[in-house]
């Protein structure tokens, strides 16, 4: 849409970073709390309760959770999933939801995938190293990265793969959207804009 406008200038695409943290080394799924973190806005949430809470439930039994965290504005909760509790930890500082990430195996969210690459939930949950599982009705085939299998855990798809080969391509894949990454584009971008 803004080329034609911009004519020969070129345009830098900003990626979505993680908006509470980027852990320089978490750890490895193996050494986790096995819980399963439901973190967000209040609808992103309220649709994993409710139209995509069959795919929560299996998350959780297949990755042997006993407990998934919700962290996010209040919204109506079911007492368990899965045959597992949910605790609601409300709204939290940055640094806390960092810390929760960072310590629990995955983190579910019901998303369009195509939309992931522009999802702050997405990008937070690549960044601290947990397994992303990914449910939504439709076609989950995505022309560009991040891709099912790949980089996140469809909760639709037959089979996990790797959980731990997931979290690290994922975390991978983030980097290039880190904070650190887009500092450097900024810092090109502001150089390149001076000597014109």
């Amino acid at each position: 849409i803004l080329r034609p406008w911009a004519r020969r200038k070129e345009i830098a695409l900003m990626p979505v970073l993680s908006t509470v943290g980027e852990p320089a080394s978490p750890p490895l799924l193996a050494g986790r709390s096995p819980a399963v973190v439901v973190f967000g806005g209040a609808g992103v949430r309220q649709r994993a309760y409710t139209s995509f809470q069959p795919a929560l439930a299996r998350t959780v039994q297949t990755l042997h959770a006993n407990e998934v965290w919700d962290i996010g504005p209040a919204v109506d909760t079911p007492v368990a999933v899965g045959g597992v509790r949910v605790r609601n930890l409300g709204v939290l500082p940055p640094s806390e939801v960092s810390l929760r990430l960072a310590d629990a195996v995955a983190g579910f969210v019901a998303y369009p995938p195509s939309f992931l690459a522009k999802s702050g939930i997405f990008a937070a949950y690549c960044a601290h190293g947990l397994l992303p599982v990914c449910a939504w009705d439709g076609e989950h085939q995505e022309r560009n990265p991040p891709a099912a299998g790949q980089h996140y855990w469809s909760a639709g798809d037959e089979g996990l793969g790797d959980p731990q080969a997931i979290a690290s391509a994922a975390r991978d894949w983030y980097a290039g959207h880190s904070s650190e990454h887009q500092a450097g584009t900024l810092r090109k971008l502001l150089l390149s804009g001076a000597s014109t």
